[in-house]
């Protein structure tokens, strides 16, 4: 049979007067096409029943760990933020029927928090003002300040006021 699904689909790219139709062809043809339909409506149907399949394993295994666990689930930024980008693609009405973990209208939450955060723009932001003085520096300021009291050019910035 793979032989003659290698012959088909050769025979596909033949002009009409080159196709020589054989016995063989009668046969999986049936004339319309009918048994590539229902090889083809075979091989999906039993895709989808084995995605179902693994679906309904995976939705009774963690039912099964969510009885073992006690309390709330504590899940981390990168947690939330990978249930919320499928979340969002399965929508509301499937995770009605799915979410386990939080609310529906939580992950849909997570999923806009997601998505503000991705475009508020906050890393091509400037910062105002002066910058911040190294922690190093302000040490050494300090330092020289309280070694040296009389000096007057450390005495209104760092040192306390002279008395």
């Amino acid at each position: 049979m793979v032989s003659g699904l290698v012959i088909l689909s050769h025979s596909c790219f033949l002009k009409p007067q080159e196709h020589v139709q054989s016995g063989f062809d009668d046969q999986v043809y049936g004339g319309s096409g009918m048994i590539w339909a229902r090889m083809l409506a075979y091989i999906t149907g039993t895709v989808d029943q084995e995605l179902l399949l693994r679906n309904e394993y995976l939705a009774a295994e963690n039912r099964i760990l969510r009885a073992q666990i006690k309390g709330r689930l504590l899940l981390s930024d990168a947690e939330k933020a990978t249930l919320a980008e499928i979340a969002h693609r399965l929508k509301r009405k499937a995770l009605e029927e799915l979410a386990a973990v939080a609310k529906p209208d939580t992950l849909l939450a997570w999923y806009r928090k997601l998505i503000a955060n991705k475009f508020d723009g906050s890393k091509f932001r400037k910062s105002w003002g002066r910058p911040r003085v190294d922690e190093e520096t302000e040490r050494l300021v300090v330092r020289m300040a309280k070694e040296n009291p009389g000096s007057v050019a450390m005495t209104g910035s760092w040192a306390p006021w002279p008395t």
